[in-house]
């Protein structure tokens, strides 16, 4: 188990990571793209202006992270391990990944690109998504119960597919409820 390090300016080697267990860590403007996260277990780390993209992602536990302004481009979250599965992300670009069928309840979102993310089949039941740019974001089959819209733009859900008790939405953001009806609303 590797604690309390701080990484500063590094670049990770693509296979360093794997089976590795970090706790109290903290990543600093480091270069982990391609990295392989293989089994690895990130608990109360934090991700600083890092760029994770396309890191592989496969049975991997975060449990407490925080990413704040990092580049996560294509990272397939859908094969965390689920167990304890907790984080937040603020001012990340995060277009491209996936979080499908997890369970993310109470995740916040601040400020992120959330361009084309899957969210298909995922629990998103109290996520706060503030000032986050969705469009093409796919909600499908998703539990959005408590989620906070207000702030965000750009999305296009489903309340025919899609499970919405008490979700909050702007005036201007509930329009993206209504496209699938081909209607003019002045």
């Amino acid at each position: 188990m590797i604690t309390d390090e701080h990484y500063k300016n590094q670049t990770f080697d693509k296979k360093e990571l794997r089976h590795k267990h970090y706790e109290d860590c903290v990543f600093e403007n480091c270069d982990l793209t391609d990295c392989d996260f293989f089994e690895a277990t990130f608990s109360e780390c934090q991700f600083i202006n890092c760029d994770l993209s396309n890191v592989l992602i496969h049975e991997t536990s975060l449990k407490g992270v925080t990413f704040e302004q990092c580049k996560i481009l294509g990272a397939q979250f859908k094969n965390c391990k689920p167990l304890l599965l907790e984080f937040s992300f603020n001012a990340c670009l995060l277009d491209f990944s996936s979080f499908f069928k997890l369970k993310i309840k109470a995740t916040a979102f601040k400020n992120c690109s959330l361009k084309n993310v899957d969210f298909a089949e995922t629990d998103l039941s109290d996520v706060l998504f503030d000032t986050c740019n969705l469009e093409g974001a796919l909600f499908e089959f998703s539990i959005l119960n408590k989620t906070d819209f207000y702030t965000s733009y750009g999305y296009r859900l489903d309340p025919e597919n899609n499970q919405l008790k008490k979700t909050k939405f702007s005036k201007e953001g509930a329009i993206g409820l209504l496209e699938k009806y081909d209607i003019n609303i002045k």
